[in-house]
């Protein structure tokens, strides 16, 4: 997608009946007071919205492990600490994918993989 500014972004869509292996939402925890969240594009209501980090989990990845990526490529922070706490479906009656809840905890600084914050 191109933005009238010229910034170009390319997102991802879990369709339907594509073999992937899941997806993941974070909860980022920086202290036992603050939850980190975005702010991005959805092109579902074609505007900005603010919401958990979330994405796909990628071939040869298991569910913490493309929750760390995902918290350090749309955050610019690792975990330490990270679980899942739980999971669920969005639309089971069309959907057949799960989503992993992931509490990610003792959060430190990494900004290699987020370049938009440079």
């Amino acid at each position: 997608m191109q933005f009238s500014n010229n910034e170009k972004r390319q997102y991802e869509r879990l369709m339907r009946g594509h073999n992937y292996g899941g997806a993941v939402l974070i909860i980022p925890l920086l202290d036992k007071e603050t939850v980190l969240l975005i702010r991005e594009y959805s092109a579902g209501t074609d505007r900005y919205e603010l919401g958990l980090p979330k994405g796909k989990v990628d071939a040869g990845e298991n569910y913490l492990q493309a929750a760390n990526r995902e918290l350090k490529e749309e955050v610019g922070y690792g975990a330490n600490k990270i679980q899942q706490i739980s999971s669920f479906s969005l639309a089971p009656g069309y959907m057949q994918h799960m989503t992993k809840i992931i509490l990610a905890e003792d959060l430190y600084v990494d900004r290699r993989a987020t370049t938009w914050l440079a």
